[in-house]
């Protein structure tokens, strides 16, 4: 019976090349960061003061199409449609942030 050397808990995990299964990320601009679950827009934060801009008219609003690095992401608003300035990253909120957002 041949050993088999049991994977190491340090090794960096499989990739996985199913569908994205995580439900939150946000979206840098030059200004605000915007927090979204399910592509709705959740949470807004100024990225000088790092305050959470509440009532902000991005929030609640969902996502019109797949964001992408240097152009504007759009979402749908009741009347009129809203863009922020250009993407500058997306990224993955911490665990701790994602805990913060208002109900």
């Amino acid at each position: 019976m041949a050993l088999t050397a049991m994977p190491s808990p340090l090794a960096p995990p499989a990739t996985y090349a199913g569908p994205e299964r995580r439900r939150h990320r946000s979206l840098v601009t030059r200004r605000h960061e915007y927090h979204l679950r399910d592509d709705r827009c959740v949470a807004v934060r100024d990225r000088r003061s790092g305050a959470w801009l509440r009532g902000h008219l991005a929030e609640g609003l969902q996502l019109a199409a797949a964001p992408s690095l240097g152009a504007a992401a759009r979402f749908l608003g009741p009347s009129c449609p809203l863009a922020t300035c250009a993407i500058l990253a997306i990224t993955r909120p911490p665990r701790e942030i994602v805990a913060g957002y208002a109900a």
